[in-house]
Parts: structure tokens; C-alpha cells; sequence
């Protein structure tokens, strides 16, 4: 119920409506006020119900309740543009209802109230209640946009909403003639197609509103239920083009272009689908407005991030949209109340978008104006530098030695000619202008220039040269003949080819003169200098050559203009050239002393740089030239290739370090015994060999899909310092196996190279910033490997990345690489024959232990099962309240003690008989919970971390239970103040390197039991003696030294392992591994039965040499309500057994007898009565009817000693099982 009262100017209906649909619009006020439909209409919680496109009526109703004290008057309004019609129902007081109508399609004149909304005003009496119904028709999607407003709140609301739509109309038409004149004048298609996008946007608002039917087309039904799918569909259109269009999509974005085209293909089909299917045209049209959202944003990001000047000002347009569809949508949720701005988020919205999108289309074409402006102005700028670069020009070719002319193709006739013609050729420029160059160079040199230039013109362009240089031979004005050089270039045309020519003219008589002569005298010492093959050359005492033989092209590869014009400090080596400059020092020094020898001479070797990029050692012999006075005036030496002695030389000492390398690395495996230490070993020694490069050694771990990285060499730090960079250490890390391709290459034990992307990823998975760092000194594309292999078996590899140009010796690698295989087989092999003795060593020492122990249980058994039964017996007839009742009781105490520790002697020594069940090991733990509390006390926190997943186990439970509560009193000890106790359970499968290790793991999976504490730990050197019989670093009186030798001895016996950790001061955790069940078997029954002391009137064969045990027993079986009939031995049983007759139920039998055994007994009793049951008994039983400690099926066995009621109870489940054949 909607409660008014004064202050409240404005509510939303939505919470308090109830609605109901009726599907045919037939339903009349009297039926939906009247049962059963009453009863039906359903409350609506949302503050804005949406009904989505619907053709049904949806009926709302609500109560509204006056509070104050005076009347009031409120306008009921729906803000939906509804197209058909709205029906508001006020009940009249006598069960009547007065209907009030807005209809869509109507002028608003006609209402009761003249608004684009539907308004019904409506009174209400102080503290009156009124019920009032609504019925809402739409084909549109159908929103309950209601709600309850004051008056005058409303008429100040509407006035402020027709002064935004007016002043957003009057913004639109401005922009509308503003952009109808930029089409105008530019003449361009953009901005056409924004018109129409801004036109259809109007439109599709005004219909939206109601305002195109009431004003535009008040008699075009047809236009106001169908012009919100037009004109939205033309939106989505002509916005599209224009956006593509505006963002310049094709050349920013082409691989997007296709996107657009398809959106502006794909509107009008949905637009025409209007006409057929109203509904589906709306949904489509909405699903894809709402998809063009997220789509125009991300390529306008991506067109921003190509530097797209109009991405921002789009950017920002387009986020104006999104906050107007943003406001709508809190409308619509009912979070944002109806008001003048919010209710015009949209038209807000668009006309700030459609602002931004103006201003930036006006800024772009004034930048385009001031662009032609500009280069307009340069244009301007390059004229006037074109007019001053032609006067320096002709100033230049005014006072130039050279002729400097100009002349047509083909006849070369002259149009420029400078001054400096009348020198060379005796004639003005004036006499050569307009005459052709032929007629100034005579026939002979005027056809050869012909000649040259028409074969340069026969070429394709692309292949002609665009300068030209050649000599002739010319006569002057005077008849002097005269030695040119004619340079020239070509002049292009329009279409580029050459139309004139340009050039100059040097006189180089003279200097062809003295060429002559220079190369007349030096022809003896060439003659010479060419013919070796060692280079002959001089230098004055700056170090400047003043000659160099021509050999020095098949030893450098450089000319002898070459090598004169290249500074020495380039044709040598840094330190060479600081060699080669000391050792000339040192002779001018020495010179003084020592210049009466003018013959003498010093070698040097050198390393000199060649034309291709390389080097060559070379031996330089210097000595002086001397003046007249014998003093030097200048240097000449003989520089000889030696390269191949050098390499010879350099490849005995590196044979002779390799030898060294390899003996050192032998000298460091031979002292090698722990596989931890090898591979940190073998990197150490890798890195000795390749140096500089970054070394990796990996292990291969059979069974896992991963390699592991042991050890990281040459980054250049210290491994704190590598950690600190990479964000973790690379030690130990994983990366994939390789391929099958790979590992053929890595077991053949040669070094090659492999893809640089295989370790990249290693790199990469450290962190990313270490790639381009280590990129920068190290070749990244020239990655080595090398298997660590023997045999056939892959240990891991070794990884080399060197150093960028440098080299490695791949055949030292090799060489240490099957090395270190040798060294890894040797270690591994080493562990496995140690791990073997170790196990042999404590199966002997355990095989002697359990002889002794089963001889000294069997007999003491024997003793506590005759004293048990007798003090049994006594407690059958003596009262509790007697004296000695109380000394009774502690002699079945220490019977029981006594017991204890002859099944502990069994246990570990492995001679215990078990009797497996499946049995699910978490549930084992669950039963222990409580009584672990009590035993382990207050102050310790027992946490169970149990996983549900693990698998079933076949383990006898009562040892699995005393394991857990040995481990627990052990815990218990160890954290004298309190602390945590932690028992969990998981799986285990282990890997190749785990089986080597521990041979004994042979089952393809294992259950895990693990108990863990947080107390005082175990020394390390204690670690290896912990599960040895009777060692106990536990006061004298508080353990016997059997607890953990115990809990071995039970694994043992069920083929599983176990471990431990221990950190001293820090506590303790032991593994308990047990084989996994392959299958899934029941699980069985592990709990107890009743107290009840069970009794029996059956016939019962006992069989016991032992007289005490025998009279013992069978007094406690006659007091049970049993016949007995009793027997020494095997013979004496049998003698019975053919005198009763079938008579005996149940024969109860020693298995250690003298004589026959009770097994021997049990298989020939069962040939006379084939229907006998037997119950086996003993203190130790040998391997007569267990196999390796588990009892053989379809036996019943009873350990000594028992119980008056654990005799009971096994003899009467034994009788209670039926006939059962032991063979």
C-alpha cells in the first residue's frame, strides 16, 4: 500500500503494483475485481516491471492511502510512449469504477489532461483509501513506468523537460543548417549522410515520445506504430556510414572497413523486417544497438593508437551517447527517478555527442584551409629560393676555371655557355651561343661525344646513368690542342626523359703531363712490387704511407688508393696499432745509439683488418730509409701473411687446454658420490669450456612430462642478484619435454643446433624484461644442445647460448658431454647397488630378529594364555566385592601389557599375522578422532586433512590403527607445551626418479598417510636409527624404543614405504605409503560387535600340547555351556575324531605342535569329516597357514593369548559361519 502524506511530491509505483497478464485482451474491470482473478495478480518488487514485447494486456492494480488530514489531489502518470492505449480505473464507492482512457494515436487535446504523457488526476479524501486498476496495451516493449506526483511538482517537472527538448531541437536544427551549408559549399557526400543521421535520430525521438503523431502526421496511424523501427533502422544506417566515413575506416582500419558495410547492410533488412514481424524488427534493432556500443569503442581505440587525429574528439562524442544510454538505463532500472535532465539523458546526451562531432568536422576544414594557406606560402618561399639559387648559379659559373654550358639533345647545340670559354676555347660566349658543341671540340672528339651519349640514351631508363664523365682532345682559337675532361648530366622534360644537357669542362693537360712522367719512373719499382706476394711499402716519419705495393689487394682486398686513403688506426687492430707505433717509437728513440748500422731491421706481428670484414695476422719487418747523412727520413717495411701459422699455433695450445679441461673435469667426477652435487658440477665445468655464453644443465625425469632446470651459468651475476632481476629463481624450474625429433638428436651425443623459440620460453616465463637484455650480448638464434646419455638412457641435456660472435668447440663439448654421462651412470648405478645393500643388510637383520622374536612369542604366548584364562576363570567365580577380585584385575593387566609387547616384538619384525580388509583409510582415521583427543591431551590441536578422493586400501585395520596412535603418542611426546597434530591423507604416484630411489615402490599408485607435528623435531644424525628395535631417545621408563620400529615392521608387512622429515626445533612429518586398490571393491566392515559374552552347546575338539594352555582352555570352554573333548597332539585328535563319529563341530587346534602341525591335523581331519570346521591358535605361527605374514583365505585363526571373551566370541563366529572347506 502506497502511504501519502504532504511531503511526498513524487513515488514510483512499481514496488507497490501487483500485476496480471491477460493474453487476449478480453477481460473486463468487473472480471479482473472478482474471483478468480482476482486472487491471481501476482506483486511486482521491481521499481520499473518490464514485460519485454508483448501482445497482451497486462493488468496492474495498488492501493493508495491518504494519511494527512486535508484532501489532496495527485496526478497518476506512465511515462512509456505507449501506441495503442492505457485504461486507469478509480473506484466510484458502491462497486462501480469510473474508466479513464488515454489513447496514443489520439491528439493530446483529448485527453483529460493535455501532455505527452498518459496523466489521470485523481482525489482523495483525507484518510481515504482507494484501489485503483490499470490496463496497459503496447506493441512496444512494455515497461510499468508509473508513478504518483504532486501538481505542481509535475507542471514544474514538464516545463523544464519541454525547455530542454526545445533548446536540444533548436541546437539540432543549428547543426543541421550548419552542416546543410558545409555540403553546400564543399560538395561533400560526409556530410549528406550526417544530415540524415541527425534528421532520423529526431524523428526516432519524436516518436518515441508521441510528438510525430500528435504534430507531424496526427492522421498516419500506420507512421506512429511503425516510425520508431524506421527511423531507428535509418539511424544505425546513415550513422554507420557517416562514423566509417568521419574515422576514415578504410585507411586506418581496413581490416574493420568489411564490419561497417555489413552493420549498414544489415539495418534497413532489419527495418524491413518490421513490416512483416513488428517484434522481432524491435528486438534486432535493440540486440544490435546495444552490440554497436562496444564495437564503435574498441575501433575507435584502436583507430586512436594508429595516431587518427579524430579518434579523441569521436572518443568523446561517443562517450556523451553511452552516459545518455547509461541515464536511460537507471530509469528504466528504477535507480534514477524521472526528472527534466534524466528523462532527457538521451536527447542530452546526443546533443553534446552531435556538438563534438560539429566542432571537430569545423576545426578539421579550418585546418585544412590553413594547410593550403601554408603551402601556399612555402610554395611562395620556393620561388623566391629558386630566383637566388639561379644568381649564385650563374655567379659561380661567371668566375669558375672550368666551362660551364648548357646545350639541346640531340644536336648539342649550346644555349649557355660561362666565361670561362674564351681561356679555354678563344671564343666569347656570345660567338658560341646558338652554334652546336661539335663545331668548338673538332669532327674526331665531337663524333666520339655523340657516340657516348646515344648509347647511354639507348638504355632503358632505369640502367642509364645520370651523370657522365669522359676525356677528348679539343684545338683551339690559336691551334693549341688541348687534354678535356668532359663531365655532364642530363636535363629531364615533363615525362622525365632527357631533354638537355648540363656540364662542365676542365683543362687537364698539365696534369695528364705530369701523370705521364710519374708513371715512367715508378714503372721498374711496380714491375717488382707486383710480382710478389708479400706487400712492400713506405711511410715518412708522420706514419703517413708515401707508397704501398699493389699485392696488398690479394692479401687485404683493399686497392692501393684504398689503403693510401685509410688512416692507419683503421688498418690494424686497437692493439696492433699501439704495438706497431711502439715498436716504430722505440727504433727513432734508439736510433742515436745505434745508427752507425743502417741495415739493421725489427719484425712485429700484427692483426690487420680485411675488406671483407675480417682479420689476418701478418709479420711486418720495419727499417729506415736514410738521407745523405744517415739519418731517417723515412720508414719501409715488408708485411708477410702468417694467418695459417698463427692458427696452427692457436690449435695446438687450445688442444692443449681442451686436454687440460678434460683431465681437470675428470679429476672433479672421479670425487663425485651424491647426484645433487653433479649436475651444479657439471655446469661449473661447461661454463670453463664455452666461456662467454650462458650455460643451462637440465635433468630429464622419467615418467614426468617436464625437464628440469639443475643449473644457470654466464647471465653475469651472482645468483641473488639473477633472482632479484627474473622474479624468481630459475633453479629448478620446468619447461616441456622434447619432441621425439629431439630426443633422437639428444641421445645420438652430438651437439646441435635447436630452434631458438624451444628456450625463449624459458626465458620468457622468468620475466620478460630479461629477453632483450640478455638478446643484447648473447646470439639468441643460435642456441646448442647436447644429450647427457649412456646406453640408450636419457639423463638431460646440456644447453649453450653464446656469446654474439664468438665461437664454440663442438667437439670439446661433445667430449665432456659423454663424460658427464659416464659420471651420471657411475653415481646412479653407485646409489642403486648402496640402496640394495642397505635393504638386504635390514632384511637380515630383521630375518634374525623375527626368528628370535617368533621363538620367544610363541613360547611366552603359550605362558600369558594359561595365566589369562585361569585368571579369567577366577573372575567367573569370584565376586567383585572379594579381596583378591582387585589383584585379579591387575594380573589381567599385566597380562595384556605383556601381550603388547610380544605383538610389538612380531610387528617389527614382520612374523605378526594380518588380517587384510578393503577399508577406506580416511574412515579408519575418522573412527581414531575422539580417542586421539583423549590421548594426545587439551593442549595439542588434532586438524584431520582428509582427501575424499583417495583411493580403497587392503590393510588389516586394527595395525593401521595402532600405526596412526604410535605416530601419535610419539607426537605427543615430542611437544611437551602444546602445539598441532596434523594426520592427512592423499594420493601418491610415483615418478621413474622415485622408483629409483626406492626400489621397493613398485605399485602403480599409493594411498598417502601422513602424520605431522610442530615439536621439538629429530637430530639429523638420529634420523637413520629411529625405526632400529629398542632405540629410544626417550627417558629411562617412558619407551620401550618399539613404537616406530613397530609402525615399519606393519608397512613393511603390507608392501608399502614409509619416509620422514624432521627439522630440529621445528617438528616432525612421516609418510605412510600403502598400494592403492586398481579396482573398486566393497568396502568391509571395520567395527566392533556387542559385550554380550556369547555361549554355545556344540562339541568342540581341542587340540593343545601345551597341558596348562590345555586344561585352561577347555575349563573356560565347559563354562560357556560347550562339550570339550580334549588332545595332546595331532595323533590323539584323530584317534577321537573316528571314535565320535561326525560328532565335533568345531576343532580348536595349536598350528606349532611337536610332531604334526595343525595345519597337517586340520587337511587330514577334514578327509574323515569333510563338513568340520577348524579355528587355528598360536603365539607364532611359522608360515604353516600364513603367506608372508597374511593369514590364507577361508582360515580362522585366533592369536595366544586371548580372552575368556575373545574365545567366545571367535568360537561362536566360527559356528555361526557354517561348513567351510580349508583345501
Amino acid at each position: 500500500m502506497l502511504e501519502l502524506d504532504a511531503s511526498r511530491s513524487r513515488t514510483l509505483l512499481g514496488p507497490y503494483l501487483e500485476t496480471l497478464i491477460d493474453g487476449k485482451n478480453e477481460w473486463s474491470i468487473e472480471r479482473v475485481t472478482q474471483e478468480p482473478l482476482t486472487a491471481r495478480f501476482a506483486p511486482s518488487h521491481d521499481k520499473v516491471p518490464n514485460f519485454g514485447l508483448t501482445h497482451a494486456a497486462v493488468w496492474a492494480r495498488f492501493t493508495i492511502h491518504n494519511r494527512t488530514e486535508r484532501a489532496l489531489t495527485r496526478y497518476l502518470i506512465c511515462e512509456m510512449p505507449v501506441l495503442q492505449t492505457l485504461d486507469a480505473f478509480f473506484p466510484l464507492g458502491d462497486g462501480r469504477y469510473q474508466q479513464k482512457t488515454v489513447d496514443f494515436r489520439r491528439p493530446f487535446r483529448d485527453r483529460e489532461i493535455d501532455k505527452r504523457q498518459a496523466v489521470f488526476s485523481f482525489h482523495l479524501a483525507p484518510g481515504e483509501r482507494q484501489e485503483i486498476y490499470l490496463r496497459f496495451v503496447s506493441q512496444d516493449p512494455l515497461l510499468l513506468w508509473a508513478s504518483v506526483w504532486d501538481p505542481r511538482t509535475f507542471e514544474e517537472y514538464d516545463r523544464g523537460f519541454l525547455l530542454i527538448v526545445g533548446v536540444g531541437l533548436g541546437i539540432l536544427f543549428g547543426l543541421l543548417l550548419f552542416n546543410l551549408t558545409l555540403l553546400i559549399a564543399l560538395r561533400n557526400i560526409d556530410y549528406l549522410y550526417y544530415l540524415i543521421f541527425l534528421l532520423s535520430f529526431v524523428l526516432y525521438q519524436l516518436c518515441l515520445s508521441g510528438l510525430t503523431h500528435q504534430y507531424i502526421w496526427p492522421n498516419r496511424p500506420w507512421l506512429a506504430q511503425y516510425g520508431p523501427v524506421l527511423f531507428g533502422g535509418l539511424t544505425i544506417c546513415f550513422g554507420m556510414e557517416f562514423f566509417r566515413r568521419f574515422l576514415n575506416i578504410r585507411n586506418y582500419l581496413p581490416q574493420w572497413d568489411g564490419v561497417f558495410k555489413l552493420i549498414i547492410v544489415l539495418a534497413p533488412i532489419l527495418t524491413a523486417m518490421g513490416l512483416i514481424d513488428y517484434s522481432i524488427a524491435v528486438w534486432a534493432l535493440m540486440l544490435l544497438t546495444i552490440l554497436l556500443f562496444p564495437f564503435l569503442l574498441f575501433v575507435t581505440l584502436a583507430s586512436w593508437r594508429r595516431d587518427n587525429p579524430l579518434a579523441p574528439p569521436f572518443l568523446l562524442a561517443w562517450t556523451f551517447y553511452l552516459g545518455g544510454g547509461v541515464v536511460f538505463g537507471l530509469l528504466v532500472s528504477g535507480s534514477l527517478l524521472p526528472g527534466a535532465i534524466s528523462m532527457n539523458g538521451v536527447w542530452i546526451g546526443f546533443f553534446l555527442g552531435c556538438v563534438v562531432l560539429s566542432l571537430a568536422k569545423a576545426e578539421r576544414l579550418l585546418r585544412r584551409r590553413h594547410s593550403y594557406a601554408k603551402e601556399a606560402a612555402t610554395l611562395k618561399k620556393l620561388q623566391e629560393e629558386q630566383k637566388e639559387s639561379e644568381r649564385r648559379f650563374r655567379l659561380l659559373a661567371d668566375n669558375s676555371s672550368d666551362v660551364i654550358w648548357m646545350a639541346t639533345l640531340p644536336e648539342l647545340r649550346l644555349t649557355y655557355i660561362s666565361p670561362s670559354s674564351r681561356r679555354l676555347f678563344g671564343f666569347s660566349p656570345e660567338e658560341m651561343i646558338g652554334h652546336e658543341l661539335g663545331d668548338f671540340i673538332g669532327p674526331a672528339s665531337a663524333a666520339n661525344t655523340r657516340e657516348v651519349l646515344k648509347s647511354e640514351l639507348a638504355k632503358p631508363a632505369d640502367q642509364r646513368s645520370t651523370s657522365l664523365q669522359f676525356a677528348i682532345s679539343i684545338i683551339s682559337k690559336q691551334g693549341a690542342v688541348l687534354e678535356v675532361e668532359i663531365a655532364t648530366s642530363w636535363i629531364p622534360g615533363e615525362r622525365g626523359e632527357p631533354v638537355a644537357l648540363q656540364g662542365s669542362i676542365r683543362d687537364v693537360t698539365e696534369r695528364n703531363h705530369a701523370a705521364n712522367h710519374l708513371a715512367k719512373s715508378e714503372e721498374r719499382y711496380r714491375l717488382l712490387a707486383e710480382n710478389l706476394t708479400d706487400v712492400i711499402w713506405s711511410m715518412d716519419l708522420n706514419f703517413r704511407y708515401t707508397y704501398i705495393s699493389p699485392s696488398v689487394q690479394a692479401m687485404l682486398g683493399f686497392s692501393v688508393r684504398e689503403m693510401l686513403a685509410l688512416p692507419l688506426d683503421r688498418q690494424m687492430t686497437s692493439l696492433s696499432y699501439q704495438r706497431f707505433i711502439q715498436a716504430l717509437t722505440e727504433e727513432l728513440e734508439a736510433n742515436a745509439a745505434r745508427y752507425l748500422e743502417p741495415h739493421g731491421h725489427r719484425a712485429v706481428e700484427i692483426e690487420l683488418y680485411r675488406r671483407d670484414g675480417l682479420t689476418l695476422w701478418a709479420e711486418t719487418r720495419l727499417t729506415f730509409l736514410r738521407g745523405p747523412d744517415g739519418r731517417p727520413r723515412g720508414v719501409m717495411g715488408l708485411t708477410r701473411d702468417i694467418t695459417e701459422r698463427k692458427e696452427a699455433e692457436e690449435r695446438d695450445r687450445k688442444n692443449a687446454r681442451d686436454l687440460a679441461i678434460l683431465s681437470e673435469t675428470a679429476m672433479a667426477f672421479a670425487g663425485l658420490s651424491h647426484e645433487g652435487e653433479i649436475y651444479e658440477v657439471i655446469g661449473e665445468q661447461l661454463q670453463r669450456i664455452v666461456t662467454p655464453a650462458i650455460t643451462l644443465v637440465n635433468e630429464f625425469e622419467e615418467g614426468s612430462e617436464s625437464v628440469v632446470c639443475r643449473t644457470v651459468h654466464g647471465i653475469g651475476w651472482r645468483m641473488e642478484s639473477v633472482v632479484e632481476f627474473l622474479g624468481m629463481s630459475p633453479i629448478g624450474m620446468n619447461f616441456p619435454r622434447p619432441s621425439e625429433e629431439t630426443r633422437r638428436d639428444l641421445l645420438s651425443g652430438r651437439l646441435f643446433s635447436l630452434p631458438a623459440e624451444k628456450y625463449l620460453a624459458f626465458f620468457s616465463q622468468l620475466n620478460k624484461a630479461m629477453i632483450p637484455v640478455v638478446s643484447r650480448t648473447f646470439d639468441l638464434e643460435r642456441i646448442y644442445v647436447v644429450g647427457l646419455n649412456w646406453q640408450g638412457k636419457l639423463y638431460g641435456s646440456m644447453v649453450v647460448v653464446p656469446r654474439l660472435g664468438t665461437e664454440i668447440n663442438l667437439n670439446l663439448v661433445e667430449t665432456f658431454a659423454h663424460q658427464a654421462s659416464i659420471t651420471l651412470q657411475r653415481i646412479r648405478a653407485e646409489r642403486r647397488s648402496l640402496a640394495l645393500e642397505a635393504q638386504l643388510f635390514q632384511a637380515q637383520k630383521m630375518e634374525a630378529i623375527g626368528r628370535l622374536a617368533g621363538g620367544v612369542a610363541h613360547d611366552f604366548n603359550n605362558l600369558l594364555t594359561g595365566i589369562a584364562g585361569n585368571v579369567s576363570l577366577a573372575e567367573m567365580i569370584i565376586p567383585r566385592e572379594h579381596q583378591a577380585a582387585e589383584n585379579l584385575v591387575e594380573i589381567g593387566r599385566a597380562v595384556e601389557r605383556a601381550a603388547a609387547l610380544t605383538k610389538q616384538l612380531l610387528a617389527f619384525s614382520r612374523k605378526q599375522i594380518i588380517e587384510p580388509k578393503v577399508v577406506d583409510l580416511n574412515q579408519v582415521v575418522e573412527n581414531l578422532r575422539k580417542m586421539l583427543g583423549r590421548l594426545i591431551g587439551e593442549d595439542i590441536e588434532l586438524q584431520l586433512k582428509l582427501d575424499p578422493s583417495i583411493g580403497l586400501v587392503l590393510v588389516d585395520p586394527t595395525q593401521i590403527e595402532q600405526i596412526i596412535i604410535n605416530l601419535a603418542v610419539n607426537a605427543r611426546d615430542a611437544m611437551p607445551d602444546g602445539g598441532r597434530l596434523t594426520i592427512a591423507t592423499g594420493e601418491f604416484a610415483p615418478t621413474a626418479k622415485d622408483r629409483e630411489k626406492r626400489p621397493q615402490l613398485v605399485a602403480a599408485g599409493y594411498v598417502m598417510l601422513s602424520v605431522a607435528d610442530n615439536g621439538c623435531g629429530i637430530e639429523p644424525e638420529l634420523l637413520g636409527k629411529i625405526f632400529e628395535p629398542f632405540f629410544t631417545t626417550k627417558a629411562k621408563g617412558k619407551g620401550t624404543g618399539l613404537g616406530l620400529a613397530t609402525v615399519y615392521g606393519i608397512v613393511a608387512q603390507h608392501n608399502g614405504d614409509i619416509e620422514v622429515e624432521s627439522t630440529p626445533h621445528q617438528g616432525s612429518v612421516f609418510r605412510i605409503l600403502l598400494p592403492r586398490l586398481a579396482a573398486g571393491p566393497e568396502v568391509e566392515a571395520t567395527g566392533g560387535g556387542d559385550e554380550v559374552l556369547p555361549t554355545g552347546r556344540e562339541t568342540i575338539l581341542l587340540v593343545e600340547d601345551e597341558d596348562m594352555v590345555r586344561e585352561t582352555t577347555e575349563k573356560q570352554l565347559s563354562r560357556l555351556g560347550y562339550r570339550v573333548l580334549s588332545a595332546a597332539n595331532g595323533d590323539d585328535a584323530l584317534r577321537i575324531l573316528l571314535t565320535v563319529k561326525n560328532e565335533v563341530d568345531l576343532m580348536l587346534t595349536d598350528v606349532i605342535m611337536p610332531g604334526m602341525n595343525g595345519r597337517e591335523l586340520a587337511d587330514r581331519a577334514q578327509e574323515y569329516q569333510p563338513t568340520l570346521r577348524v579355528l587355528f591358535t598360536s603365539g607364532y605361527t611359522d608360515d604353516h597357514i600364513v603367506s608372508q605374514g597374511v593369514l590364507e583365505p577361508n582360515l580362522h585363526f585366533l592369536a595366544k593369548p586371548y580372552s575368556v571373551f575373545g574365545l567366545a566370541q571367535k568360537v561362536r563366529q566360527v559356528l555361526d559361519q557354517g561348513s567351510l572347506s580349508i583345501r
